[in-house]
């Protein structure tokens, strides 16, 4: 035992030892961070009235409310006719109660068929009525409703002569905030803001005339991960009484970001200190309709809003006469009251510079509906490019093809057919079917002639975008080499700063869904490339389910969980399992579930040099329970360092054999295979990233080849060759993917489409993303101005130890049938996360530069869901560039 410990020690030299007399044994981090990517539906795409449900029937409240508010009309009709009218508004209601009176003595009004009986009743009996109708509902959803009624009746006379203040008659007991809630609470909002929220993780909100907070509190509540990161950067609560601040403050202490603000949205906004165009969603509960004109109001809004932003509006079919703000449309069309209908709000909105009613959607059927959930858009003023080249295998369309270029016309483009190698249009935007087409994927053993023509492809179309259609490689995978075109894409927009965008998707379910996908993902395309800041342009979606899906990575941590099985205190590491790791499906990773226990009379196979990682992870996996290990590696055992490990291992009771050989050569893998002394219970592959730092526009067939196979060929030959019934099959992308590795970044795609692949298959599989490891230090011995470049951009990497501690939840999560793959995504709002990918995470910061860019080159598919103060987290993968201002997370 204390030669093992001694082993371990001494190979974990990265380890800051522990000031305590007590123990020997190194100190380290017990958090580990880790990104989960998770997919959900694009706003842009997501056909928005699924995200706005009904939360129940409220067809009998609506009965119930509209019998009361009959009565209660009828009732202070006959009240207020000797009453003196302290104000205006006050003899407009009146002079409206008689107009609802008259309605009321005839026969076929709406959800109350006895009007006319009920006007017929003696006051005494009415006012029973009433009584009942107000006791009926004490203990049901619509109690604020029903003591809002009755508040307002009982105080009628008082308020309308000057002697009460209705709002303070509605405040008492917080009992308007209440009804506000129960309005709000018809129609589930969350999963709209959820969306959005995800969509774009950096908010800005306006939330206009938010009063008491009924709305804010939907939408804060929509607008947190599961994770427990708030997917927005800034809400401004705005009201035009700062009288509601105080309450809200109160009510929303828990939340960070907002910020307090007066607002009248009538008047010029920018004249009241806000800035135009600064705001992605602006957010109006019952309120706009509280203006003097609808037009101008709306274009306020409009002069607020971002060219691509999205505005909420809530609008209630409910008379709240009593307030002077009910008749402030007498001068606007809208004598009888300020409420219309969503056609008339349609027709406004495209007045004051919208696109009219973007989606609309009732919180009950109609005519049983209190409030229309409007979203609207503003309209376009900028000319979109109208030609596509449509780049296809053939001149010959097959049938797919045909309706992707009939819907495409259809929505007003001009398609140009290109065949594979045929000249591109200079500069015209492309969506590629290549991969759809073809019997197997372009990538996939890829020819010198085809390589060539792919370069030439990303050379004339570096001013445009190119849309590169192809099927599923990141969820629901069956040829894992549809991910190198993934991985290639990445490190391309790296290097050459290109839209180069890819989608994935299945074209076997419903063609004619599959192929619309293409004019709604090129229209957000275009509109994000026209705006005045292009960084949100996502460069990854994947359609399935019947929606388009963006990936954003969340952070969790896992806490407490590797120390003790790597360095126990005072007692055996083998026995050493009180720790333990669990799924992904709570915001902080359960850990509960037992550490993995690796089995002494099994051997292990690790693929890769004993250097940098190789040392490190037999050194772990003996301190688990490992004593039988077989390297392979084409230097594997050869140097004196190599040598005098395996000597140590040999002291220690354990058996390490190397075998010097290329993983990507069939016949070799099947002999290592053919001599392990004991069967092979899992494997790791930690095949070391190759820095060749040779331009894609540059880069020979031979190079790419040469760079690809170890990792390919030599992930099929283990997957092939070796047991079904493995306990783990661990994936390690150890990941360059910087300007000029587009080779490695296509290789390490392949890993974790390969990964996705051999779970499909019901097979245990989990990949580790992970850039260099700061230890070894990769960079320092490749191009000097490479490492110069990453210094200049990075201010740490990983370490040694966080790819151990990822290295055992990936051998837990490998076999672990709680994370199997889902085939489809189906929740919109909850979305799909692959437990398999575990992404090593770790912040370093962007050095100054225009628009804080990096030489990687992240597509928003990465853009982090954490939006805190002072980080903004982007994902690990550093195959791609950066495009946040904050902070980068790197792995």
């Amino acid at each position: 035992l204390q030669a093992l410990q001694h082993l371990v020690s001494d190979s974990l030299t990265s380890y800051a030892y522990s000031a305590s007399p007590a123990t020997s044994h190194p100190k380290m981090s017990t958090d580990l961070e880790l990104l989960y990517l998770q997919w959900k539906p694009d706003m842009d795409c997501v056909r928005a009235s699924e995200l706005m449900k009904p939360t129940r029937d409220s067809t009998a409240e609506q009965h119930l409310m509209e019998r009361m508010w009959v009565m209660c009309a009828i009732q202070m009709h006959e009240q207020l006719q000797a009453a003196t009218c302290a104000k205006p508004h006050f003899e407009r209601y009146r002079s409206w109660l008689a107009y609802e009176y008259e309605r009321f003595k005839q026969p076929g009004y709406l959800m109350v068929p006895d009007t006319v009986d009920i006007v017929a009743m003696s006051s005494e009996d009415r006012h029973q009525a009433i009584v009942e109708c107000y006791e009926s509902g004490k203990e049901t959803h619509m109690w604020p409703v029903l003591e809002t009624a009755w508040r307002v009746y009982i105080n009628m006379i008082d308020v309308v002569e000057g002697r009460h203040k209705l709002l303070k008659v509605l405040m008492e007991d917080r009992l308007l905030p209440q009804f506000y809630d129960w309005a709000n609470e018809l129609t589930d909002m969350r999963p709209l803001f959820n969306i959005m929220g995800h969509s774009k993780p950096k908010l800005r909100i306006l939330e206009i005339g938010a009063g008491t907070g009924g709305s804010t509190s939907r939408a804060l509540e929509g607008l947190v991960s599961e994770h427990g990161e708030r997917l927005y950067s800034s809400y401004t609560f705005t009201d035009i009484s700062t009288l509601f601040f105080g309450p809200a403050q109160e009510r929303f202490a828990t939340y960070d970001g907002i910020e307090y603000r007066k607002l009248d949205i009538s008047l010029d906004p920018l004249e009241q200190g806000f800035e135009a165009g600064s705001y992605d969603l602006i957010l109006a509960a019952n309120v706009l309709h509280a203006t003097p004109s609808l037009v101008e109001t709306l274009k306020h809004c409009r002069m607020l809003l971002k060219p691509n932003g999205y505005l909420f509006m809530q609008e209630l079919s409910q008379p709240q006469g009593l307030f002077p703000g009910w008749w402030l449309g007498d001068d606007d069309g809208r004598p009888g009251g300020p409420c219309v209908e969503p056609p008339e709000w349609d027709r406004r909105l495209r007045q004051a510079g919208f696109d009219g009613i973007h989606t609309v959607a009732f919180d009950n059927e109609l005519p049983y509906y209190y409030t229309a959930n409007m979203l609207a858009r503003p309209a376009e003023n900028i000319e979109r490019a109208t030609s596509i080249t449509l780049l296809t295998q053939s001149d010959a369309l097959d049938a797919f093809g045909q309706r992707v270029m009939d819907l495409l016309i259809q929505d007003g483009f001009i398609v140009e057919q290109r065949a594979w190698g045929r000249k591109l249009p200079k500069g015209q935007d492309v969506i590629s079917l290549i991969d759809l087409e073809r019997s197997k994927p372009l990538l996939q053993d890829v020819t010198s002639e085809d390589l060539t023509y792919f370069v030439q492809t990303i050379r004339d179309t570096s001013d445009a975008a190119v849309l590169w259609a192809m099927p599923p490689a990141q969820t629901n995978c069956r040829n894992p080499y549809y991910g190198q075109m993934l991985g290639a894409a990445r490190s391309i927009r790296a290097e050459l700063g290109v839209d180069l965008i890819t989608i994935e998707l299945e074209t076997t379910a419903n063609q004619t869904e599959a192929a619309s996908v293409f004019k709604q993902v090129f229209r957000k395309i275009q509109r994000a490339r026209t705006a005045e800041d292009n960084s949100e342009l996502d460069t990854e979606y994947i359609w399935a389910a019947g929606n388009v899906h963006v990936g954003r990575f969340h952070r969790a941590q896992t806490k407490d969980s590797l120390a003790a099985i790597i360095f126990p205190n005072g007692e055996s590491t083998i026995d050493s399992q009180e720790h333990r790791f669990a799924g992904m499906n709570s915001p902080q990773i359960d850990v509960s579930r037992r550490a993995p226990s690796l089995k002494p009379d099994f051997s292990y196979l690790l693929v890769g040099d004993l250097e940098n990682l190789g040392r490190a992870t037999v050194s772990w996996m003996i301190s688990a329970g490992a004593r039988d290990f077989i390297v392979c590696s084409p230097s594997a055992g050869k140097s004196d360092a190599d040598q005098a490990f395996m000597q140590q291992v040999k002291k220690s009771g354990c058996m390490l054999r190397c075998f010097a050989g290329e993983v990507a050569d069939r016949n070799f893998v099947q002999g290592v295979i053919t001599q392990a002394q004991r069967p092979i219970a899992g494997v790791v592959m930690h095949v070391a990233t190759i820095h060749r730092n040779e331009s894609f526009l540059s880069m020979s067939h031979a190079s790419w080849t040469s760079d690809i196979q170890p990792k390919v060929q030599g992930t099929w030959n283990l997957h092939h060759l070796l047991p079904k019934d493995l306990d783990f099959f661990v994936l390690a992308s150890l990941d360059g993917g910087l300007q000029g590795h587009s080779s490695n970044a296509s290789a390490n795609a392949f890993h974790d489409a390969f990964s996705s692949y051999r779970k499909v298959l019901g097979l245990p599989a989990s990949v580790i993303h992970t850039c260099d490891i700061e230890e070894f230090d990769f960079a320092k011995s490749q191009d000097s101005g490479l490492a110069s470049q990453t210094a200049d951009h990075v201010d740490t990497l990983r370490s040694e130890p966080d790819f151990l501690r990822g290295l055992q939840l990936a051998i837990t999560r490998s076999a672990d049938p709680q994370h199997i793959v889902p085939p489809v995504v189906t929740n919109l709002s909850h979305g799909h996360r692959r437990s398999d990918q575990i992404v090593l995470s770790n912040i370093s910061h962007l050095k100054d530069g225009p628009r804080g860019r990096t030489i990687w080159k992240l597509g928003t598919r990465t853009r982090p869901s954490i939006t805190t103060a002072n980080t903004s987290m982007t994902p690990p993968v550093s195959k791609m560039r950066v495009e946040t201002r904050g902070e980068q997370m790197c792995a």
